[in-house]
């Protein structure tokens, strides 16, 4: 079977981070990709080819994930890309759809598909709960735009906005 999707990673200094979400992300079977930020002082890369990931170094002096999608996209050479940052962990029911879709049990009916991300942390009784990010003003959740055809993605605006451009049209 063709891979049809690539499992894409940037990281800062996720050497503690990475194991967690690429155990999870390994079993989907697909290529994954982690993008090492030049600054990275830790054993990211390692960890990443510890788990079978390509690694690339990228550089992105300004911090901003938004700004570097467009060229992390250019490495994927599958007709679709799942972008992840190296602090989540996707649930059961996410990576069980994606292999569905992979396996075309479910039909591709978009060119891009977004996902509420829940913000969660441990609270004193060491539980996860739903957290309140200060950027955003709706308890904890953000529409992420994530599962996309990377050809064509392009970067639109600055920081914390959904401006990927696909194709002629912005989300």
């Amino acid at each position: 079977m063709r891979q049809r999707l690539t499992l894409l990673v940037p990281t800062l200094n996720g050497a503690n981070r990475l194991p967690s979400l690429l155990s999870r992300l390994r079993g989907l079977g697909a290529c994954i990709i982690v993008a090492v930020d030049n600054r990275s002082s830790d054993a990211s890369a390692d960890v990443a080819r510890r788990f079978g990931a390509q690694v690339h170094t990228i550089d992105n002096p300004d911090g901003y994930i938004e700004a570097i999608i467009e060229p992390l996209s250019r490495l994927v050479k599958t007709p679709w890309v799942f972008r992840f940052d190296d602090d989540e962990l996707p649930t059961h029911t996410l990576i069980d759809w994606t292999v569905r879709l992979m396996t075309r049990q479910l039909k591709w009916e978009y060119k891009v598909y977004a996902f509420r991300r829940v913000w969660c942390r441990k609270n004193a009784a060491g539980l996860l709960e739903a957290a309140r990010h200060p950027p955003f003003s709706h308890n904890g959740d953000d529409l992420q735009y994530r599962l996309y055809r990377p050809a064509r993605v392009a970067y639109g605006r600055d920081l914390h906005s959904p401006a990927i451009i696909f194709g002629e049209r912005g989300v």
